[in-house]
């Protein structure tokens, strides 16, 4: 099915000729049918209704001369509220399919105070507009709604301030000021790829053929299956180029020639409601961390550009959880001649964790205890887990689910807990799958589980001792020779969830401990993690990135003792 006509809508003092450069992006990056129109008066001195209801005309004259029901829409800057506001209070979510905002004021911008009119005012921060846009529950309804920005924004400040609150994704591009946003090629190939109008790029590549657009090919395509590429955690292979993974940091790694790599990708969501998408963290020659949110379907992603001639270290780490959704891998694209190269030895440690969103990153990049987690704010990557792998040079697998439990969830209605979950190779498939592990017995296993049994009241002592002791008897069975590792997690305490939850969960903790020591092995030991209320907690009050380093130190201290790694 073809994509809808898509509209541009400009920002303050623009028009639709200065935007023809976005215009002209996204037409060669196959976007067929583009229009944009000029805001009267484009200089903020009219209200965001009045031009929201400017974009409203708009769409529905687009619709008229196509006979669509529907259309994609692209905003910039000023306009981007514009867009926002004809969503949330015009006829938008009826009849827009995509919002892609770039650079936006959505929670307003300080330089708004220097422009004494009627937009003007609406843009500044805590405006009742802006307020009022803030306060829906619901603000986009089907709409798929997505948003980009630079960290180097001067005309939004502070630049955060372009993050719109709801959208399914949200990417920081590192563009050097805020009119750059509409003529650089990393803004126009990414919103192509939201909007999923790629040219007949994306269907070559689905058809592993691999070939630029309407031109001979230039490039070399890599199967998944080629043994250079190295996987660490549960991949399903039952289709070796393409497998899938949804646990929480499943890897991806390879060293390439040349001066880019793009990655084929299929994200899957998991729930049908709340069609969260997957985001990736991708890192190039061991440097910064950089997020890609995923868009649903298969998409083309450009992980690596503009790279000097040489080697380079490609890891890519899924950063969100099972319940977010599924990722196939499908294969790289390389440039002309270039290659994969031999892989880096695999670490010789190999650590393993077991938990809950504790131990998947629930909401660690949330602002403060207000917020409620979601794919935006979960970053595997940054858990105490991935902290303490890395300091102690070992590979990382999770398996790890938010809100399970020992012998009762969270969600009064979830019945699966997390025993019976754990032999999945994907998380949301109770069916197993050819599985990939690509590693060898790790040398410890570190279990983080039992705080959400209490959520629902005091739960029963024999019931979860023996629920833990069985999971213990399993996993060494699996692993003869690993250290398993008992923790005590930071969000219980004697005040919350219920009276004396922190010691309960201590005693009956040290108890299997003294058990296990007694009946089976000398080869456990047990920490308790806690929190510090001077660094603060991400959303519903769990760990967030500052208490999850602390946390990744005090136990890579102990694993360092326990299993004598002191280089």
């Amino acid at each position: 099915m073809s994509a809808p006509p898509l509209l541009l809508v400009h920002g303050i003092w623009d028009s639709a000729a200065r935007i023809e450069p976005l215009a002209a992006g996204l037409r060669a990056r196959g976007c067929d049918s583009v229009t944009s129109f000029d805001l009267q008066p484009n200089d903020g001195s009219a209200p965001i209704e009045t031009l929201s209801a400017q974009v409203h005309l708009a769409a529905e004259r687009i619709c008229a001369r196509a006979g669509c029901q529907h259309i994609d829409l692209v905003g910039f800057s000023m306009g981007a509220l514009a867009s926002r506001h004809y969503l949330q209070r015009g006829a938008g979510k009826q009849r827009v399919r995509r919002f892609v905002s770039i650079s936006g004021p959505h929670a307003g911008t300080l330089t708004a105070y220097a422009l004494p009119l009627a937009a003007g005012r609406q843009m500044r921060p805590g405006s009742a507009l802006l307020r009022d846009l803030a306060s829906d529950p619901d603000p986009f309804g089907s709409v798929q709604v997505h948003c980009l920005y630079t960290p180097f924004d001067l005309m939004i400040l502070p630049a955060k301030s372009s993050i719109l609150a709801h959208a399914h994704s949200i990417e920081a591009l590192p563009v050097p000021m805020h009119r750059l946003m509409i003529r650089d090629a990393r803004v126009l190939d990414r919103i192509a790829q939201l909007l999923r109008t790629s040219c007949a790029l994306l269907a070559l590549l689905a058809a592993a053929a691999l070939s630029a657009c309407t031109r001979e090919t230039t490039e070399t395509s890599i199967k998944p299956s080629d043994p250079r590429i190295v996987y660490t955690g549960r991949f399903d292979t039952q289709k070796p180029d393409a497998p899938r993974c949804s646990w929480p940091g499943s890897q991806i790694e390879a060293r390439f020639t040349g001066t880019s790599l793009r990655a084929l990708l299929t994200d899957t969501p998991v729930e049908d409601e709340l069609r969260e998408l997957d985001r990736i963290v991708v890192i190039i020659d061991d440097g910064k961390p950089k997020t890609f949110a995923l868009a649903e379907g298969q998409h083309v992603y450009p992980l690596a550009t503009q790279l000097p001639p040489g080697e380079h270290q490609l890891l890519i780490w899924k950063r969100t959880e099972g319940d977010v959704g599924v990722i196939t891998f499908e294969g790289f694209v390389l440039d002309r001649a270039a290659t994969l190269a031999k892989p880096r030895p695999r670490p010789s440690r190999h650590l393993e964790f077991v938990g809950d969103s504790i131990t998947t990153g629930y909401g660690d990049e949330g602002r403060d205890t207000s917020c409620h987690g979601n794919a935006a704010v979960e970053n595997n990557y940054v858990t105490y887990g991935a902290v303490a792998a890395r300091e102690l040079h070992a590979s990382y697998t999770a398996i790890a689910y938010s809100g399970k439990g020992l012998t009762r969830n969270y969600q009064p209605g979830d019945h699966e807990t997390f025993p019976s979950l754990y032999e999945r190779v994907i998380a949301s498939e109770p069916e197993l799958h050819p599985v990939a592990l690509w590693q060898s017995e790790p040398d410890a296993v570190i279990v983080n589980l039992g705080t959400n049994d209490f959520f629902a009241g005091v739960p029963d002592a024999n019931a979860l001792r023996r629920a833990h002791f069985d999971l213990l008897k399993k996993l060494r069975a699996r692993y003869p020779k690993a250290l398993l590792v008992t923790l005590l997690g930071p969000m219980l305490a004697d005040d919350y969830p219920q009276p004396k939850a922190r010691s309960l969960s201590r005693k009956w903790l040290r108890e299997n401990d003294a058990q296990w020591h007694k009946q089976v092995d000398d080869n456990l030991d047990f920490l308790e993690l806690w929190f510090d209320p001077a660094e603060g907690a991400g959303c519903d009050f769990h760990p967030n990135e500052k208490t999850h380093a602390r946390l990744g130190r005090e136990l890579a201290a102990l694993l360092r003792t326990r299993l004598d790694w002191n280089d």
